[in-house]
């Protein structure tokens, strides 16, 4: 019953220590492994989705692009295809307009084409030779003169008539460079454009309206549109669009936010096309865009997780730590769980909580046939011990009858130490009948009440012997216990006949370190030499046969262990040690 009870403590402990790490940590192992299935399951889709964000960046980000080319060339292109115009007509006319009828010429040039403001031959010299109306001082001589090659016919100049035509402030004006075969100079006209004339036709619809667009020239000067970078930046992008076809880079503007040019040639080759949208922060559509696309799958990762953790925790988990609870109760009360009725279950949560009441329930009518058998065999054992002290106190009395009947003083005193010998087993077995386990001897008691049953036997009050006894060791085996007593027995009684002739003390002691018990007996008599010379002299005195040495050392082998004996002339020391049984 007593091992029952420890198995039942032993399982009470473990699930008293376990139970809280099974409803944390095994179901919080499974949350992982499901949310790991989950994840690897919908990993394809997130790359998937991360490859089709990538390529719908890339392809969004190229069709805006190009849309934006398209607007912003189909925007200028009316000025464009006028430069252009004004380019073939300066051309066209360098060899119609003689010397003698300029000014009608230049006029009859204007009439046919009204976007002309006005025109000018220079046949050189300082001065234009003759202009179709207005100043000749508004004709930009010295820049035109200074740029034109026969590489570069045509120069481009804006002018600020501001100080002279109020309402036409700001004017363009063309000039080309009419060379001969041998690349020599005949003459240079000049047109003169109104930039409002050119700004007005401008078609700002296919735009959106943060998008600004410019027309620049060779030399950098604004022709039509807002004022992007700076003179020497816009003549090395027409340097630079002499190599490209397309050029993008960043500039801030005049309230120094970031804008994103793109560079672009015309069909007109002088003129550049110069086009400036706000560059897109952080959380831009096209950049917000993909990482929307890639947190799609991961909140739907996130959802699902959330979903199989609030349906495991509601079908699974706590149905689980319910069956936990129950098996801890059932642990410490052998209490078979009721039904609990409820149809939300799962099919196999109930099927598993059935089969461990089934189990329950055998469990307690094993438990119970089990201890009632072990309450049979105690009552039956502890009946063997009872009637075999019984029968050793029979012996015992047998012997002591015995005695009385025998004159000679030897056989009187062997029919003492049988007597003796049969008195230790005989404390064996009733410390055996008294304890509760019936399986192990308390050396504590049992030494206690086997010196004390010793010394009534040897006279040890009426000879003025005093015993001591020390217990420092943890229960024995009944095999152990009953060498031990009679190693006592043969000690004390060799100290009584041979070492305290005149009285004394026996100290007998039994102590365990590291698995080894040691038992050791000593007397503060005469010592061994001195009782063999008592006895040499007085040979009616000795009672010496040598067995009692013989049956200690046959002990020692008995245990494993070994015997030693020390004398001296204070006393006699006899020592046996032996390891802890297995």
């Amino acid at each position: 019953m007593k091992q029952t009870n420890s198995s039942n403590a032993d399982f009470e402990q473990y699930f008293g220590d376990e139970m809280g790490d099974i409803t944390g940590r095994k179901t919080s192992n499974l949350r992982r492994r499901f949310g790991l299935i989950l994840a690897i399951s919908l990993l394809p889709i997130l790359l998937l989705s991360i490859w089709q964000s990538y390529y719908d960046f890339k392809r969004d980000t190229q069709m805006r692009a190009a849309a934006l080319d398209a607007s912003a060339a189909e925007a200028v292109s009316d000025i464009v295809d006028l430069l252009k115009n004004a380019k073939s007509i300066l051309g066209l006319s360098a060899d119609l307009v003689g010397p003698e009828t300029c000014a009608a010429d230049l006029k009859r040039v204007i009439r046919e084409s009204p976007d002309i403001y006005n025109m000018a031959v220079y046949w050189g010299g300082a001065s234009p030779t003759c202009v179709a109306k207005g100043l000749k001082s508004q004709i930009p001589m010295e820049a035109t003169l200074a740029a034109i090659t026969p590489e570069t016919p045509f120069k481009f100049n804006v002018i600020d008539q501001s100080h002279e035509t109020p309402t036409r402030r700001r004017m363009l004006v063309i000039g080309y460079g009419n060379f001969g075969p041998d690349n020599t100079l005949n003459n240079i006209l000049f047109s003169k454009y109104n930039l409002s004339t050119l700004s007005d036709l401008r078609n700002r619809e296919n735009l959106p309206r943060d998008v600004q667009v410019s027309i620049f020239s060779r030399d950098g000067q604004i022709l039509v549109g807002d004022e992007v970078g700076t003179v020497n930046m816009r003549e090395s992008w027409a340097t630079l669009l002499g190599v490209e076809d397309r050029v993008t880079l960043t500039l801030p503007d005049a309230q120094h936010k970031t804008r994103d040019v793109v560079l672009l040639p015309t069909r007109a080759s002088e003129v550049f096309l110069a086009i400036s949208t706000p560059h897109p922060g952080l959380i831009s559509w096209n950049k917000v865009n993909p990482f929307a696309s890639i947190l799609l799958p991961i909140l739907g990762w996130i959802f699902a997780y959330i979903a199989i953790w609030l349906a495991l925790e509601k079908l699974i988990l706590s149905r689980i730590r319910a069956i936990g609870r129950g098996v801890l109760r059932f642990s410490k009360s052998n209490t078979v769980p009721p039904v609990q009725q409820n149809s939300k279950r799962p099919d196999a949560i109930s099927d598993l909580e059935k089969s461990f009441r089934k189990m329950a329930s055998r469990i307690v009518a094993r438990e119970s046939d089990l201890t009632e058998t072990l309450d049979e065999k105690d009552e039956i054992l502890r009946e063997v011990h009872h009637r075999v002290k019984n029968n050793l106190q029979i012996i015992i009395s047998l012997l002591n009858m015995g005695k009385r009947q025998v004159k000679d003083p030897l056989y009187s005193q062997a029919l003492d130490d049988t007597r003796n010998r049969v008195t230790a087993i005989s404390q064996v077995h009733k410390t055996l009948h008294e304890s509760d386990g019936m399986m192990r001897v308390d050396l504590v008691p049992f030494m206690t009440e086997l010196t004390s049953r010793l010394g009534r036997a040897l006279n040890f009050e009426k000879r003025n012997i005093k015993i001591v006894s020390h217990v420092d060791a943890n229960p024995v085996s009944a095999d152990t216990a009953t060498p031990i007593s009679l190693f006592i027995v043969e000690a004390l009684t060799n100290a009584a006949k041979h070492g305290l002739v005149d009285g004394g003390t026996i100290s007998v002691t039994l102590i365990e370190a590291n698995g080894v018990l040691t038992l050791t007996a000593q007397d503060n008599g005469i010592g061994a030499k001195a009782a063999r010379e008592r006895e040499a002299v007085s040979p009616e005195l000795s009672t010496c046969t040598g067995t009692g040495e013989k049956l200690m050392q046959g002990f020692a082998r008995q245990l494993g262990g070994t015997y030693e004996a020390e004398s001296s002339p204070h006393g006699y020391i006899c020592r046996l040690s032996f390891p802890r049984e297995r």
